[in-house]
């Protein structure tokens, strides 16, 4: 992490929806990105993980108890109806698939206009388990 970070560039970690947060423990102010898979990887239409969310706050938690502006994304079942409670747990980066912008019948950019929206709802409401 240090040599990406040496380089310019940002460093990220990714995590399964299995792995504990407790991973972070000792790079936690290492990196400026962490992806939280909020699906198993591997299969498109999978429902949300249930205690994605949940691992959303925490980890958004961890960051901020330690004054770190880590940026957190989400990939898995970003759907419309899905960012704003991923928005109001922590989440800033959202990965779209075929739940928003690649959903058929809209657009690209009418799907990229409604994740935003969608987000945009989530932020400033309070995230509750």
């Amino acid at each position: 992490l240090s040599r990406i970070r040496s380089l310019g560039a940002r460093a990220g970690l990714a995590l399964n929806p299995a792995t504990s947060l407790h991973t972070l423990d000792f790079v936690l102010e290492d990196i400026d990105l962490l992806l939280i898979m909020t699906v198993n990887p591997g299969f498109v239409g999978q429902k949300l993980v249930p205690s994605a969310l949940q691992k959303i706050a925490d980890a958004r938690s961890m960051f901020d108890a330690r004054g770190l502006a880590t940026d957190i994304q989400v990939d898995g079942n970003v759907s419309f109806a899905n960012v704003p409670h991923m928005a109001s747990a922590g989440a800033n980066f959202f990965v779209g698939g075929t739940s928003s912008i690649f959903q058929p019948g809209i657009t690209i950019s009418e799907g990229v206009r409604r994740l935003r929206a969608a987000a945009e709802k989530g932020r400033g409401a309070s995230w509750r388990r």
